[in-house]
């Protein structure tokens, strides 16, 4: 925008006096990007990794500049004239995008380690029990979290009355490490339901209280009862034992102990192995 004046001044000044003036200001305002992430694991059904972006905020103030000009003619009279650039403001507001993962609702579990690396966990019609195998005949099952409790639990039960993965300590006086079994929240005879966490990075993170089991053969409890208990500690390390079918088939039979647990075992030596997640939705 330009505006001109044109002022007559009869000062009588007897020569032309020709000098730009020229004041001018700007000022400039700039944020720093910011850049926000945020990752949660929640102990349910769900995993959720949200970025948010903010883009930096520029404002430029108005600038102008001012000219003055003197001219002096040969009647005498001497003329001021005036000329203003006007810079119009440009304001750019802050935009935030907003990017999230989607929700992992259902999982697999892979071995990563031992015998059983690369395995992904399944189940072979009518062994309930969740098992890992080369074998075509054990299909992948899909897990849950359930919701509030963080138990590991069965997307599809093959016996709905057992949906949880609970874990059976092992026969003993001390601490024994247990193998995974289906069981319910009511019915945990044996041991308690497995709770775990999804890390970032796909860990598969889980505990239970430590624990062991007593067979009762001699008197005065000689009624082929089991008498299990808790005991102090947590067991955390997972472990892998080799196996086979009436068929003949080898699988591996998931198990959690305490560190160190290599070597016991059930029918064979127990393999320390990382056990993965990957998304089955």
């Amino acid at each position: 925008m330009r505006l001109t004046s044109i002022i007559p001044l009869a000062f009588g000044l007897p020569t032309a006096i020709a000098g730009p003036c020229k004041p001018s200001f700007s000022s400039q305002s700039t944020d720093a990007l910011v850049v926000t992430s945020t990752q949660a694991t929640v102990p349910g059904v769900t995993s959720t990794e949200t970025a948010s972006t903010t883009v930096p905020e520029t404002i430029e103030t108005s600038k102008t500049d001012v000219s003055l000009t003197l001219t002096s003619t040969e009647s005498g009279t001497t003329t001021l004239t005036t000329s203003l650039d006007t810079t119009e403001t440009t304001t750019l507001v802050p935009t935030t995008t907003t990017s999230e993962e989607p929700a992992v609702t259902t999982f697999n579990i892979i071995a990563e380690g031992g015998p059983a690396d690369g395995i992904v966990i399944g189940q072979k019609e009518n062994y309930y029990n969740l098992q890992f195998s080369h074998n075509s005949a054990w299909e992948p099952v899909a897990l849950i979290l359930e919701q509030g409790t963080g138990y590991l639990r069965r997307a599809d039960p093959w016996n709905p009355n057992f949906p949880l993965i609970c874990i059976r300590w092992g026969s003993g006086t001390a601490p024994n490490p247990g193998w995974f079994v289906d069981c319910s929240a009511s019915d945990t005879n044996f041991g308690p339901p497995i709770k775990c966490d999804l890390k970032t990075g796909g860990e598969l993170s889980c505990s239970i209280p430590a624990g062991h089991c007593r067979h009762y053969t001699i008197p005065p409890r000689d009624n082929d009862a089991w008498d299990c208990q808790a005991d102090t500690g947590v067991f955390r390390n997972f472990y892998t034992e080799e196996d086979t079918d009436d068929d003949g088939v080898t699988f591996y039979r998931p198990w959690m102990g305490f560190e160190g647990y290599e070597g016991q075992g059930d029918y064979n030596p127990l393999e320390s192995v990382t056990f993965r997640w990957r998304s089955a939705d």
